[in-house]
Order: C-alpha cells, then sequence, then structure tokens
C-alpha cells in the first residue's frame, strides 16, 4: 500500500504544482484547485488513506495563502513539497508506535516448532477411500475454513517482515479498508476455555453388550455421521491453528480440545474418548476425566480397545468413516480421525490417513 501512498500524493502534489504555473493571477479559476482539493478530500476520505486526506488539507490551505499573498510559483513548490513531506510524518510516527507493540507481542507469541507435540508420522492409507468418505473429509475441511479466526489473521500480520509491515500500516492507501485493526494483547488472548468434563464416569462400556445381547453393528446412520462431523471439527479446534509460518512451525498454537459436548438429533452422548494409533505400539483409548484435549491426553491413563472397538478400527483402516453397534442397553460407535488438506502443515503422512479415531457411548436423547 506504499506505493499506492506514494502515486497518488506524487500525482496530486504534480497537479496542484501544474495548476500553480498556468492559472493567472487575475483569473477567477484561482480558488478552483483549492475547492477540488477539499472537495476531493471528503469524497474520498473512506477510501484513501490518511496520508492523501493532510495533504490534500494542506495543500488547499496553501493554496490560498499563496494566491493571496503571494503569486510565484517557486514558493508554492516549496511549500507544497513541505506539505507532502509533513503529511507523511503521521504514518511515520503510526510505525514507530506499531513497531514496538510488535516488538512485545513477538516474544509473548513467538514462531516455535512443533516437532514435540506432534506424534509419529501415520500408516499410510491400504486402499482407497471411498467416495462416501472423501466427500465427508471434504465436508470437515470445509468447515475448519470456515472456523479460522480473527486471531489467526492478526498473529499472521504480527509476524510479517518490517518491510510489509511498514508497507501495510494504518496511513497506507487502501489497506485501511482491508484491515482496520492491528494485532494488540486483546485480540492475540488465546481461547482459554476450561476442559469439558466427561458426561459420564468411564465404567465399562463393553458391559453395554455382554454375551446374552444381541449386537448389530453397522456403518453409520446420518445422526451418527452428523455427531462425528461435529466432534472432528470441534476437536481440531482451528481457531487455535495459529499462524503457521513454516511446515511445523507456529505462532500461538493451542492444542487440539473440545469446548463443547458435541450433539446430534436423536443421540445423547455419555462420553467421547480418543483412540491413539500412532505414539504406542498397539492401538489404546485414553481414559479422561474431560472431554478429550492433547495436552491432557499424554498423562491420562490408557486401557486396551475392547472387542466392540477393536472390530469397529478395523473396518476404519478400509475406508469407513463411522461404525456403530446398537442394542437394547445403548449404543457404541467409532468414528475415523483422517488426516484433512490442514492437517499437512504439521503432521506427517497424505490426506485421508488415519491418525486416531473417537470411541463413543450413547444413548437415545430423552
Amino acid at each position: 500500500m506504499l506505493i499506492f501512498s506514494l502515486i497518488l500524493t506524487l500525482g496530486f502534489l504534480a497537479i496542484a504544482n501544474t495548476a500553480a504555473r498556468r492559472v493567472p493571477p487575475s483569473d477567477t479559476l484561482f480558488w478552483l484547485p483549492a475547492c477540488a482539493g477539499t472537495f476531493l478530500m471528503l469524497c474520498m476520505s473512506p477510501v484513501v488513506s490518511p496520508v492523501f486526506l493532510i495533504q490534500a488539507l494542506l495543500l488547499a490551505l496553501i493554496w490560498i495563502n499563496w494566491r493571496t499573498f503571494s503569486n510565484r510559483p517557486k514558493h508554492f513548490h516549496i511549500a507544497s513539497i513541505l506539505a507532502t513531506a509533513i503529511a507523511y510524518i503521521y504514518p511515520a510516527l503510526t510505525y514507530v508506535e506499531n513497531s514496538r507493540q510488535y516488538d512485545h507481542l513477538r516474544e509473548l507469541y513467538p514462531v516455535q516448532p512443533l516437532d514435540s507435540r506432534l506424534p509419529p508420522a501415520a500408516q499410510p492409507q491400504s486402499e482407497p477411500l471411498p467416495k462416501e468418505t472423501l466427500a465427508r473429509l471434504s465436508a470437515v475441511e470445509s468447515d475448519l475454513e470456515v472456523q479460522r479466526s480473527h486471531r489467526n489473521y492478526m498473529l499472521g500480520v504480527l509476524h510479517k517482515n518490517q518491510v510489509d509491515a511498514f508497507a501495510d500500516t494504518a496511513g497506507f492507501g487502501v489497506g485501511r479498508m482491508i484491515r482496520t485493526r492491528t494485532p494488540t494483547e486483546k485480540n492475540l488472548k488465546p481461547d482459554d476455555h476450561p476442559p469439558v468434563p466427561q458426561p459420564s464416569s468411564p465404567g465399562n462400556p463393553s458391559s453395554l453388550f455382554d454375551g446374552s445381547t444381541a449386537l448389530n453393528i453397522a456403518p453409520g446412520h446420518e445422526a451418527a455421521l452428523d455427531l462425528h462431523q461435529a466432534s472432528l471439527t470441534e476437536f481440531a479446534f482451528p481457531e487455535g491453528f495459529g499462524y503457521l509460518a513454516a511446515p511445523r512451525q507456529s505462532a500461538g498454537f493451542q492444542s487440539h480440545r473440545f469446548r463443547q459436548l458435541p450433539t446430534a438429533p436423536k443421540l445423547e452422548v455419555q462420553r467421547v474418548e480418543l483412540i491413539g494409533l500412532l505414539r504406542h505400539k498397539e492401538p489404546v483409548v485414553y481414559e479422561t476425566d474431560n472431554l478429550p484435549v492433547m495436552t491432557e491426553v499424554a498423562t491420562a491413563p490408557t486401557r486396551k480397545l475392547d472387542v466392540f472397538e477393536s472390530t469397529a478400527l478395523a473396518k476404519l483402516r478400509t475406508g469407513e468413516d463411522v461404525i456403530v453397534g446398537e442394542a437394547a442397553a445403548g449404543s457404541r460407535m467409532v468414528g475415523a480421525i483422517r488426516m484433512a488438506k490442514q492437517c499437512a502443515s504439521c503432521h506427517d503422512g497424505n490426506r485421508g490417513d488415519l491418525l486416531g479415531a473417537f470411541t463413543y457411548t450413547l444413548r437415545p436423547a430423552k
């Protein structure tokens, strides 16, 4: 935007000096440039930068005084150049103040490597994913894009290089239309929402399906698919991605987490637990008192998968997305956590690879 501002102000300066040379002192049109400059300033104030507005105002005042007390083009030429230089003092001072603030905020939210947070690479998907699974993965990716936050954008502004920071400083060009706010401690403050407790205690989920209970295992129905998609978007927490300065490097990153209990029509969630596939030799279920938060998972107790979860996981590896087990006592569900395109900036693997799963204990909504 600096270049745009320079072109605008230099062009206006050239027009004003051309008028000063060519309009005769006795010409009644000598007021026209001053009036035109003032009118242009008022009309374009919502669009252009303060630099141009300040320049237009100063040149209009200089023109009136010059025509009143002097008619020598040389005097106007010198005064107009000084006025244009003065107009740039405002963004220069703004830039100095912003630079101090930015330096402080960069110390609070530095770009950091994420390697210590990330699990090993996912096992490549052995079979092509069905069209239905790919369509649901695309839907999740769309949800993640929609929920990217203003905080992530402001972190990006904060860590841009100094040349871009000067060019985009408030006071230059149409940048005022695009970004009217700058990074501050308030709009960079991370979401400190407390963990959400599990609706029920761990218990023994396998007890829903004892040996005397008929069990129907099938791909997820519509309500189950909606519930799982909502869980994936909620857990990914795109507002916490921060600014990805480079692969596996982020400023202001917050761990994946649930901030609210996922819901779906006709279903009530009793528990949601994370099935880990990458940090252990065998798959495990993290038994947490709260809905899964990655910072808590590292120290959470684990258990082996039960028969239903093992059966469902095998089906997820073949490309299924959600597996539901229904019985008179209640419902169980296991849903895949697959690598979306947004995950590739940090996680090793390919789109669609299985990163983990959620295991749900459900009951019909009251």
